[in-house]
């Protein structure tokens, strides 16, 4: 993935990017979630409670959506993907 290739280089020019992605669309949650959940980028203290925060940002949008967003497919593929 080109973010996670980007986040190789530079991890916080990544995150910058997937932060303002976080809080789009449920797809665009999964492919914020899918481009820094990666054990190897996860090499410091730092990078892994930055991206827990961006987890955290998801799930509460996750948590609050409303009834109609709860049944949609692209809710469920993200919700599906934080189970991974």
């Amino acid at each position: 993935m080109a973010v996670q290739r980007i986040a190789d280089d530079d991890f916080d020019k990544a995150l910058a990017v997937v932060e303002w992605w976080a809080r789009g669309g449920w797809m665009v949650q999964r492919a914020a979630v899918a481009a820094l959940c990666e054990p190897r980028l996860l090499t410091t203290h730092e990078r892994t409670t930055a991206v827990l925060d961006l987890l955290d940002v998801v799930t509460n949008a996750l948590a609050t959506a409303a009834g109609e967003d709860r049944r949609s497919a692209d809710y469920r593929t993200l919700r599906q993907g934080l189970g991974y």
